[in-house]
């Protein structure tokens, strides 16, 4: 284990260190009074620790022996630190860190192709799921089985987006840089949402009252239609929360929970239409279910355009607490 240095207080420091100077300059103390006017007995004063040598005298001894006031001040230890910084050819150790970033430029800049797998596969789900739920409607959790992986993928597992891991100095950051924050599309999202949240209110209405009149799998069914409605009202509604006037300048990748509910809003409104779906098939009555959930369906794949077309104005930068570079420009569109 390496030894600590013992401590010493600053004004016995600067005692050692004149005593230091004053044995390399071959200088006498009687000399050194002599030559600085001053008694010799004030020297074997500093030296028993009677007296400390006050600020005018540190700076007439570094004066005198070639050295700057500094120089008294460190220690025999604290000096061979300074010499090693000192050197040209000592090159400092840095602290780094891993950081793995996810890469949302494809996801952006392209939003229906990057995700077209995952739409298909909701879809298919939710037909299967319709199908069987001419058994029993409790049989369309089905259709939650892929949502559900996809959120654990996502959430949990942390492994659905393309990831770039860079090695960098612990006290240098890697986050998404935007530099016009304000939010163009604002307007034009929210209006979208409540034309949408207005559409299904007006179907979920229905559903309730329709339910009440119904009799067997079918009335199970529009209450369980009518539930489904409600959350999606609910979770569009979050947009007037998360997709605000001002983005913020800098996040992380874990901020953008509003490209996250721009997915939600699109697969649950795949989701919605398939049951508008089953539901006219069991009673062709139902008919302008589909119509309704078909328009919502248009309407949730505008807002998810729209907010990417948003944040694609992220660009990805390091940050090395001096500059901030832009990375990947070439990929920049």
């Amino acid at each position: 284990m390496e030894k600590k240095e013992e401590f010493k207080p600053a004004h016995e420091i600067v005692v050692d260190n004149f005593f230091i100077f004053l044995n390399e300059s071959g200088k006498t103390m009687k000399e050194y009074a002599s030559d600085n006017n001053i008694d010799r007995t004030t020297l074997s004063k500093w030296r028993s620790g009677v007296t400390s040598m006050t600020v005018d005298q540190i700076k007439s001894a570094a004066i005198y022996f070639g050295k700057t006031v500094n120089d008294f001040y460190y220690s025999k230890e604290e000096k061979k630190k300074l010499e090693v910084l000192s050197d040209k050819n000592y090159h400092p150790v840095m602290a780094q860190q891993s950081i793995s970033v996810n890469d949302y430029a494809k996801y952006f800049n392209n939003p229906f192709k990057a995700i077209n797998e995952q739409i298909y596969l909701i879809f298919v789900f939710t037909l299967i799921s319709c199908f069987f739920s001419f058994l029993h409607p409790s049989l369309l959790a089905i259709a939650l089985i892929y949502p559900c992986y996809l959120s654990y993928k996502i959430n949990i597992k942390d492994n659905y987006y393309k990831k770039k891991t860079f090695i960098i100095n612990y006290l240098d950051d890697i986050y998404y840089k935007m530099d016009d924050n304000k939010n163009h599309q604002f307007y034009s999202v929210n209006i979208l949402s409540l034309l949408a949240i207005g559409l299904l209110l007006i179907l979920t209405i229905n559903q309730y009252y329709t339910a009440k009149a119904s009799t067997g799998n079918l009335k199970i069914y529009l209450y369980i239609f009518f539930s489904v409605s409600i959350l999606f009202m609910v979770i569009l509604s979050s947009i007037f929360t998360e997709f605000e006037k001002e983005f913020k300048k800098e996040i992380y990748d874990n901020e953008l929970k509003v490209y996250y509910l721009g997915f939600a809003i699109l697969a649950i409104s795949i989701f919605y239409l398939g049951m508008a779906i089953a539901a006219t098939i069991m009673s062709v009555g139902l008919f302008y279910y589909i119509i309704i959930a078909f328009v919502v369906l248009v309407l949730s794949l505008i807002i998810f355009y729209l907010i990417n077309k948003e944040l694609k104005r992220y660009h990805l930068c390091y940050d090395n607490g001096v500059d901030v570079v832009e990375l990947f420009k070439k990929n920049k569109k």
